[in-house]
């Protein structure tokens, strides 16, 4: 309805001026108009007379048909570039797709076919990337994940997708991917040497949940790696405290262990291994435990010396 009145009265002036390449849908498509505009030429509509409205819209005339005549030239080189595919012509193909790509994501991804089929991967991998963008910026989160999905199949080996893979799964709320793809993350920076960067996606997968003890402890050995000792030695005690304040024995016994893989001068471990191998009745393994904190430290080995030998 809001249309209808300004609808005829373009349509009246395309037919008596012979303006036939413009038609009221390409005006629609092509015409950025607010329909602030639109409300205003409505309510004046008793008011003016048709040229009068006529001169509000006829400014844009000139734009309209450019933009008319730019689209259909612009299906023109698509439908020929489409021809050059199915002709194998990738190259040609290409070199057509390239003039009308701009922000329109079905041709970019075309264009990505095409550099794959010719061994261009670099520049196929760069229009996967200028689609996600596109569709990422948009808030299409799912699309951008099935581009990207793409871009792996031709660089598995490329941490940047990994990166934006996981990014886009935590919006996702996809919680189980992401972490599957930052652990790749990790993995990859942690053999490469950048604990930095190692460091920083850990704490990211940590921010997404705080009560996944596997990560906290990766965090800690990465700590540890980095030879950030003071902040490992805190990330083992608050995973530690949490765990003792529940009584999870068996979860204390692996983190203890763990921190003992790093920690092999620190009493506290063996000490507290041995009284949680007596606790469960593992007499063999709590000696073990204790002998090792004997060879570490006999004074504080003293008071468990009678305890493990009844």
């Amino acid at each position: 309805m809001l249309f209808r009145s300004l609808k005829a009265i373009l349509e009246n002036y395309f037919a008596s001026s012979g303006e036939t390449e413009v038609k009221y849908k390409d005006i629609i498509a092509t015409w950025k108009i607010s329909k602030k505009t639109i409300l205003d030429i409505e309510y004046l509509k008793e008011k003016l007379t048709t040229e009068e409205l006529l001169a509000i819209v006829k400014p844009n005339l000139t734009a309209m048909k450019e933009a008319v005549k730019k689209r259909n030239l612009d299906a023109a080189i698509l439908e020929e570039a489409q021809k050059q595919v199915k002709k194998g012509n990738y190259k040609k193909a290409a070199e057509l797709y390239e003039k009308v790509v701009k922000e329109d994501p079905p041709s970019r991804m075309k264009l990505a076919m095409a550099y794959t089929k010719m061994g261009e991967n670099a520049k196929a991998l760069d229009q996967y990337y200028q689609v996600s963008k596109f569709y990422t910026k948009g808030g299409f989160y799912s699309k951008s994940v099935a581009v990207l999905k793409q871009a792996l199949q031709l660089a598995p080996d490329k941490i940047e997708i990994q990166e934006e893979l996981a990014e886009l799964y935590s919006k996702l709320g996809l919680f189980t991917d992401a972490f599957e793809a930052f652990k790749k993350v990790v993995s990859h920076y942690e053999k490469s040497g950048n604990l930095v960067k190692a460091i920083e996606t850990t704490q990211t997968m940590i921010d997404l949940d705080p009560d996944k003890l596997s990560t906290r402890v990766k965090l800690a050995e990465l700590y540890m790696e980095k030879g950030s000792t003071d902040d490992a030695n805190h990330e083992f005690q608050s995973i530690i405290d949490e765990l003792e304040s529940e009584d999870r024995k068996e979860d204390l016994v692996t983190i203890y262990e763990r921190w003992g893989n790093f920690e092999k001068n620190n009493p506290q471990i063996p000490k507290r291994l041995s009284e949680i191998f007596y606790e469960l009745r593992e007499y063999k393994k709590a000696v073990r435990y204790f002998r090792e904190l004997v060879e570490m430290d006999q004074d504080a080995a003293a008071d468990r010396e009678v305890r493990l030998a009844m």
